[in-house]
């Protein structure tokens, strides 16, 4: 929502959230949406917290748990190949596979 002039935006949830409570969201606070439905702004709906505490709220649900243990698992996967793959250049076969004179 444009609030003053030249271009300065603020969002919905955070002007309904300070008329609802009367007092301005603190620095680095964010509007947490209860219901996940970030078009729902109605008051009590929103409920205002730090940064911080929003993001381990958003990590203990099941669906982006799992989500982010299957990022990381690919990430691993990928990290241990790149490895592989430039020992293979570095020594050109395993060291199992090397000829012992």
């Amino acid at each position: 929502m444009k609030v003053a002039e030249p271009n300065i935006w603020r969002q919905n949830s955070h002007i309904v959230w300070e008329r609802a409570n009367k007092k301005k969201l603190p620095e680095g606070w964010i509007v947490r949406h209860l219901d996940n439905d970030s078009l729902n702004d109605e008051p009590g709906n929103l409920k205002a917290m730090p940064r911080s505490k929003h993001i381990l709220e958003t990590l203990k649900d099941p669906m982006i748990e799992k989500h982010t243990r299957e990022q990381v698992s690919r990430g691993n996967k990928r990290r241990w190949k790149i490895y592989r793959e430039k020992k293979m250049q570095q020594y050109d076969t395993y060291y199992w596979q090397l000829e012992i004179l």
